[in-house]
């Protein structure tokens, strides 16, 4: 299964209309696809256990062998200037991966880990 994540504003071939997809399960990759098919690696998937931990190989722009291993475990397993940095995609992806609940309110959107 395919999952749609990235805001589509921050892609690497800075291409119209090109999607950035995440296969959840072990083994998967993290890459982006033009509308014309082209597709650019980002990374793959390591470890896959909803609601528990999600581990990833991430190497988009680089060689494969550059790789940074990254690792979550829910949002508060992210440091304190990770979560700063990456604050506005977590909350989907945690969302997304059963890592966390949302309360979708107008005002403020509610968070607890799973």
């Amino acid at each position: 299964m395919e999952w749609r994540w990235w805001p589509p504003e921050h892609t690497a071939l800075h291409e119209p209309g090109a999607e950035i997809v995440f296969e959840h399960r072990a083994g998967g990759r993290i890459f982006e696809r033009t509308p014309q098919g082209d597709e650019i690696e980002w990374g793959e998937i390591t470890e896959w256990e909803p609601p528990r931990r999600l581990r990833y190989r991430w190497h988009i722009a680089t060689d494969p062998a550059n790789a940074t291993d990254v690792e979550i475990g829910g949002w508060y397993g992210l440091k304190k200037g990770l979560r700063g940095r990456f604050g506005m995609y977590m909350p989907p992806l945690l969302e997304a991966l059963g890592l966390a609940e949302f309360e979708h309110n107008a005002k403020n959107n509610r968070m607890r880990a799973i």
